[in-house]
């Protein structure tokens, strides 16, 4: 019998697609109507501690296979990987930094009430202005490598430096994972329902969104300051890739090169 799956969930990463095909395929899974999450102390508590025994033991009782978990201050630091690898697998999905930002910027218009209420992009990206999900520590910079090694934290106002030596934890840990994703590959969704089992007949999308400003479905009049940021876009982009943020540039491009659909093995 394969070993439980615990999908360590980067906000704005993939989640929304990622939750939907695993409703399709025979895992049994929390469901999309809480984003596969499992919230449950004691196995929030084992998985920090990387008790690999009870994080599985939990997911027999309760009946799950899958469980998904986003907030990032109980994911396991990396030197609790090993122990809890011996019982569950472990995956995730990294999407371009910049990607993710934007895309987290837009959700929090919304969240924050409309563009009067929120801030312009280059404020979001100083950690200024509406953050309606701060608890999740996901505006912060190099949220990747801060999620990874422990360094999260739920406030803008101490966030804790970072230097090489993250990065290459980081890098480390994610080595430890059984499987890593990333949103951009062409088979991004290909490789999640294989992981998911999902029968080869079903209909599946090559992305789902809950961003109603990206929504193909039913398109949404994008207010001024989408708008703005969305044409500032090659302008903000090196800079905060490069002053505020990169870490998770590296990180990425390393994880690009080791697990991406044309890494050479």
């Amino acid at each position: 019998m394969a070993r439980p799956l615990v999908y360590l969930h980067l906000h704005k990463a993939g989640g929304t697609t990622a939750c939907a095909l695993m409703e399709l395929g025979p895992l049994r899974v929390q469901g999309s109507a809480v984003g596969c999450h499992c919230e449950g102390y004691d196995f929030l508590q084992a998985l920090r501690l990387g008790d690999g025994a009870a994080v599985a033991r939990y997911m027999r009782v309760v009946g799950l296979d899958v469980c998904f978990v986003e907030n990032v201050s109980w994911w396991p630091k990396p030197a609790n990987l090993p122990t809890l690898k011996e019982h569950v697998r472990i995956a995730t999905t990294l999407r371009h930094p910049w990607a993710r930002l934007l895309s987290n910027y837009e959700r929090d218009v919304v969240k924050c009430g409309g563009c009067v209420a929120h801030s312009s992009l280059q404020r979001y990206m100083a950690m200024q202005g509406c953050y309606p999900s701060i608890r999740y520590s996901v505006q912060l910079p190099d949220f990747y490598v801060r999620s990874l090694t422990g360094k999260a934290t739920r406030s803008r106002e101490h966030v804790p430096s970072l230097n090489s030596s993250d990065l290459y934890a980081a890098q480390r840990a994610l080595q430890l994972f059984d499987s890593v994703f990333l949103l951009e590959d062409a088979d991004f969704t290909d490789r999640i329902s294989a992981l998911a089992r999902v029968p080869k007949n079903e209909t599946t999308e090559i992305h789902r969104t809950n961003n109603i400003y990206s929504a193909v479905r039913e398109p949404v009049p994008i207010p001024p300051c989408i708008r703005h940021a969305r044409a500032s876009e090659a302008y903000l982009r090196e800079t905060w890739l490069q002053r505020q943020s990169r870490f998770d540039a590296q990180l990425y491009e390393s994880a690009r090169q080791i697990f991406g659909s044309h890494a050479t093995s």
